[in-house]
């Protein structure tokens, strides 16, 4: 978890020094979209659950192989 939040919050810096608010605080509507787009470009805007959940998927298959070749030598 420490190294997701580490990269979310250098995704918003990013973000944040490509598209500023604007100096009148009233954004447009290109500001807008270039920024949704750059930060879905970056993938920032998935949630944590998301992010365990593929982990999980990609993982479980190891574990399970880890735990076939481990558990028929335990006698």
């Amino acid at each position: 978890m420490p190294v997701l939040r580490a990269w979310k919050t250098r995704c918003v810096r990013l973000v944040d020094e490509i598209y500023p608010l604007p100096p009148d605080a009233r954004p447009s509507e290109d500001w807008l979209a270039g920024r949704a787009r750059l930060t879905q470009l970056l993938g920032s805007d998935t949630t944590v659950g998301k992010t365990v959940t593929a982990a999980f998927g990609i993982l479980a298959p190891l574990a399970v192989s880890v735990l076939a070749v481990v558990l028929p030598g335990l006698k």
